[in-house]
């Protein structure tokens, strides 16, 4: 789940992918779990919670056509080997575009580039795919261990950064655009427009719940919480000013009563707690 809501972020629409290993074929197999999922494919935070309530164990599913690129799949399963392949082409042919790429499961590379003016939608190369417009891949990246590493992936325009814990899979500086680090918490002045834009967002967030319907309101719950706990963790607004609002917005449309305060504050903890796993992104000055 916030591997999806981590791509979401930044503007890639997302959906569930059952990504399994298939022992017959050695390989791993990706299908995605919903119908026509190019164009259902969404950012949207409410879609994503209620999609990966019904499979909570769904990969991220990225259709770069959407996204307005077209991603050079090296492989290697068997046969030639794509990523070799795909450097020496680079060496005797290119330089290629500055562009990022991560590797994959099966320790191939996916190398991401602007699309054309003439849209790809797929072809085959020596080493492997060329994937555009009604094809997908799956948001995921294995620096180390077993363990998926959340992609902190940044969008903006026709660029693309990619972030220091991608650079492990990196040959040369050439194809990666590092993201700068963080801002230690403790270095940062909190300004009165980035106050404004937080109790902005709680009000109208809060109006927005007191205003759901049966059915959807623990799911808009956890979503403003996860939204809110974002902005909490760059000290913007006060995490009981949040809580307050919320609680008030959950008496107002009943959920309240049904579910009882216990629960309430519960989805209020838990979307808070993982929104601050994710700080918000800088916004510029009023």
């Amino acid at each position: 789940m916030r591997l999806a809501l981590a791509f979401a972020e930044v503007g890639f629409p997302v959906f569930p992918v059952d990504v399994f290993w298939d022992e017959e074929k050695k390989r791993w197999r990706k299908v995605p779990c919903i119908k026509e999922w190019e164009t259902r494919a969404t950012t949207k935070t409410i879609q994503l919670l209620v999609w990966w309530r019904q499979w909570p164990c769904a990969m991220p599913g990225i259709p770069p056509g959407r996204c307005g690129k077209v991603i050079v799949d090296a492989d290697r399963h068997g046969g030639s080997d794509g990523v070799e392949l795909f450097h020496e082409l680079d060496r005797t042919r290119g330089p290629f575009p500055v562009h990022p790429f991560n590797t994959t499961k099966s320790g191939g590379e996916h190398h991401w580039f602007a699309q054309p003016a003439t849209p790809i939608r797929w072809a085959k190369w020596a080493g492997g795919e060329v994937l555009g417009h009604g094809r997908f891949v799956v948001g995921y990246v294995v620096p180390q261990g077993e363990c998926p590493e959340l992609p902190r992936v940044f969008w903006n325009g026709a660029e693309f950064q990619t972030p220091t814990t991608m650079g492990t899979a990196a040959k040369s500086d050439r194809h990666v655009n590092p993201v700068s680090p963080a801002v230690p918490m403790g270095c940062v002045v909190v300004t009165e427009h980035q106050r404004n834009y937080a109790s902005c967002s709680l009000r109208n967030d809060s109006a927005e719940l007191w205003a759901c319907h049966e059915g959807a309101r623990n799911i808009k719950l956890n979503a403003v919480a996860y939204s809110m706990g974002r902005q909490i963790a760059r000290g913007w607004i006060a995490r009981d000013r949040v809580k307050e609002f919320l609680l008030r917005a959950c008496k107002a449309n009943g959920l309240f009563k049904d579910d009882g305060e216990a629960q309430c504050r519960a989805t209020i903890a838990s979307g808070i707690n993982a929104g601050m796993k994710r700080p918000y992104h800088d916004i510029g000055a009023a």
